[in-house]
C-alpha cells in the first residue's frame, strides 16, 4: 500500500512539465509495486487480479517510448554542451526530431494514463487491504511466515539471475542481456523493502544497482542506435546523415565500454561475484 500511495504521488508529478525527473519516478515506482505483488507466487492467494497486473503492465510500457526519447536527448545534449561532438549540425536536428517524437509520445502516455490509472488505483484500493490466510478446522492455521515466503521468492530471483548471466557471452547478445536487467531488478526490489534486517543485503543492494546501471546503459544504446537509425532516411543532406553515422558509431562504443565493465566484473569471475 505504501508502494501504490508512492506511484500516486509520482503520478501527480506528471503534471508538471518542467518536471524533469518526473516520468523517471513514475516509471520506477510502478516497476517497484509490480515487482512487490510478485510475492504473491509464494503466498496461498493472489494479492490482486490479473487485470491489475495487466494495467500496471499496460502503464509501465506506455511510459518506456518517452523514456528512451528523454534519455537519448539528454545525452546528446550534454555532449553537445561539452562540445564533445564534431557534428553538432547533425546533433542540433537529430535533438530537434527527438523533441517532435517526444511531443507525440508523451500526449499518447497520458491519454493512456487518463484511460486506465485510475481503473488501476482503484482496484489496489479495494484488493490491497486485504490478504489470505489459510486455517485447517483441527490443525488452525497452515503455511509459511512471511519471511519463509519472501525467502523462498528471493531464491528463485537468485536463481534465475544465475541462469540468465550465464547465457551472456557477447556485446550482441542484446535480447539475453536485457534478460538479465530484467531480473536483477526483480531481485533488487524483492530485497529492497526488507533490507534493513539483513546484515549483507545493503552491500548486495550496492553491487546489484551498479551491475543494474551497466546492463540500462547497454540496453540504452542499443534503443537509441534504433531512434537514431529511423531517422537516417529524413537527413536533409548527407552531412547530416554522415554526422547521424558517427552518432551511432559513438553510442556503440558506449555500449562496448559497458559490456567491457559486465565482462570483467560479473561474467568472467561470476561464481566468486555470486558468493560475494
Amino acid at each position: 500500500m505504501e508502494l501504490q500511495a508512492r506511484v500516486r504521488a509520482a503520478h501527480a508529478r506528471l503534471a508538471d512539465p518542467a518536471d524533469g525527473e518526473a516520468l523517471h519516478e513514475f516509471r520506477v515506482a510502478v516497476r517497484r509495486l509490480r515487482s512487490w505483488l510478485d510475492i504473491d507466487a509464494v503466498l496461498p492467494g493472489k494479492l490482486v487480479p490479473a487485470r491489475v497486473r495487466k494495467l500496471l503492465r499496460s502503464l509501465a510500457k506506455a511510459s518506456n517510448v518517452s523514456r528512451d526519447d528523454e534519455v537519448l536527448a539528454e545525452w546528446l545534449a550534454v555532449r553537445r554542451a561539452a562540445s564533445a561532438v564534431q557534428h553538432d549540425d547533425a546533433v542540433d536536428w537529430l535533438l530537434a526530431r527527438i523533441e517532435e517524437l517526444r511531443q507525440g509520445d508523451v500526449g499518447r502516455l497520458h491519454a493512456k494514463l487518463d484511460r486506465d490509472f485510475g481503473k488501476a488505483m482503484a482496484s489496489l484500493d479495494e484488493h490491497l487491504p486485504w490478504y489470505t490466510v489459510r486455517r485447517h478446522v483441527h490443525r488452525g492455521e497452515q503455511g509459511e511466515t512471511l519471511a519463509a515466503s519472501l525467502a523462498a521468492l528471493l531464491r528463485l530471483d537468485g536463481g534465475r539471475l544465475q541462469r540468465r548471466l550465464a547465457a551472456v557471452h557477447a556485446c550482441a547478445d542484446d535480447k539475453a542481456i536485457h534478460r538479465v536487467r530484467i531480473a536483477v531488478k526483480r531481485l533488487r526490489y524483492h530485497l529492497e523493502p526488507v533490507a534493513d534486517a539483513l546484515t549483507s543485503a545493503p552491500d548486495a543492494l550496492v553491487r546489484l544497482r551498479i551491475l543494474q546501471d551497466l546492463l540500462g546503459d547497454h540496453h540504452d544504446g542499443m534503443v537509441w542506435m534504433g531512434i537514431v537509425r529511423s531517422f537516417e532516411a529524413q537527413a536533409p543532406n548527407e552531412g547530416i546523415r554522415r554526422g547521424l553515422g558517427k552518432i551511432v558509431a559513438r553510442i556503440e562504443r558506449r555500449r562496448e565500454r559497458r559490456f567491457a565493465s559486465l565482462e570483467d566484473e560479473w561474467l568472467a569471475a561470476a561464481a566468486a561475484t555470486w558468493r560475494q
